[in-house]
């Protein structure tokens, strides 16, 4: 069975930014890569998604 794709606004829905952060992000994170499915639609690995939530540091802890 395949990884679910899902789209940009998605994205940044479980990521928990706005559609602007996303589009920054998508271009200066290599985990955030859309897969092109068609010539003008992307979509993204639900798998590259929780491993992005997973690897970026939880804002207002302090991890002493």
């Amino acid at each position: 069975m395949g990884d679910r794709l899902i789209s940009p606004d998605e994205t940044a829905r479980l990521i928990g930014v706005s559609r602007s952060s996303y589009y920054r992000l998508r271009r200066a994170e290599p985990l955030l890569r859309p897969v092109r499915v068609g010539q003008r639609l992307v979509r993204h690995r639900l798998s590259d998604v929780v491993e992005f939530i997973n690897t970026r540091p939880l804002v207002g802890t302090d991890k002493e």
